[in-house]
């Protein structure tokens, strides 16, 4: 994901990413609205990309509604310290550089 995500990633915005790159493959997010909206850093219409991802043969699978609603929701928690202060924003994969 290194690669294409050109944006700081707090922990849970990755664990959201990893889970839906998992399950739908490195090319789909590549092509993505969620990852073009994620570059743009907008954060919030690319956690309501989430949602567009549940088809199957034409139709919503409730296990995708349910895992892409986990999803996005982990992707828009907050990080915290152990004290419940949020914590400071510190990227766990580094910004891709642009050659």
């Amino acid at each position: 994901m290194s690669s294409v995500v050109l944006v700081s990633l707090n922990d849970n915005e990755f664990g959201a990413l990893t889970s839906f790159t998992f399950n739908l493959g490195i090319g789909n997010l590549r092509s993505s609205t969620l990852l073009k909206m994620l570059n743009a850093n907008n954060r919030a219409g690319a956690a309501d990309q989430f949602g567009r991802w549940v088809m199957a043969d034409g139709k919503p699978l409730p296990g995708l509604v349910k895992r892409r609603a986990a999803e996005r929701d982990l992707f828009l928690t907050p990080v915290v310290t152990p004290a419940g202060a949020p914590a400071s924003f510190t990227p766990i994969i580094p910004v891709a550089q642009s050659a």
